[in-house]
């Protein structure tokens, strides 16, 4: 990556109505204090996003980053809000074909929800580096993940600087005293011809 740019990352938020409330707003406000005065990096977020709202957000920011937070289900798909604020359910699928339309620019996606191996799997075979789950991640974990992640990330954006982010993550989990949870977040690397 060319660090004299900026890099975007962008953040997005849903947390539906009928489903168990997370602690996003600190996981997003721990994130930007992270990056406070790295002027490599800018955050922009989208919160309550609708499935339309992260394909729009998407093309419209170009982000190098794209962090989804909030809730995943069992079966791989993602919960977005509808118009209600209900749970609106993706399948890794759509997401994996929006991803493909975004290859030239977006480096990193994180998805840092419950059970989202699947969706991570599927965006993989289109962006260089995706982080998801394995299985269920509490609130606590699935924050200090992501402030681990944030501390020292590169801005080269390279699959090395972005594994160790992802490293750095997990240490931030177990030093919290979640000792197993730091197992649950995994890396996933793209095809060759995707890095």
């Amino acid at each position: 990556m060319d660090t004299t740019q900026t890099l975007r990352i962008l953040f997005l938020l849903a947390d539906p109505s009928n489903t168990t409330r997370l602690h996003m707003g600190k996981e997003l406000q721990n994130v930007r204090d992270k990056l406070k005065g790295n002027r490599y990096f800018e955050i922009d977020d989208r919160l309550a996003v609708q499935p339309k709202d992260v394909l729009e957000s998407i093309i419209s920011y170009r982000p190098h980053i794209v962090h989804f937070s909030g809730h995943g289900d069992s079966s791989g798909d993602l919960c977005f809000e509808d118009e209600l604020g209900k749970a609106k359910t993706i399948p890794p699928e759509a997401l994996a074909s929006l991803f493909s339309s975004a290859s030239d620019y977006v480096k990193c996606v994180v998805v840092n929800t419950c059970y989202s191996e699947k969706q991570a799997k599927a965006i993989a075979q289109h962006i260089p580096v995706v982080i998801g789950t394995k299985s269920e991640i509490s609130n606590d974990a699935a924050i200090n993940f992501s402030m681990g992640f944030y501390t020292n990330l590169d801005p080269d954006l390279s699959t090395p600087t972005l594994t160790k982010a992802f490293n750095l993550g997990c240490i931030s989990t177990q030093i919290d005293g979640n000792l197993q949870e730091h197992l649950t977040p995994i890396l996933l690397l793209g095809s060759p011809d995707v890095r």
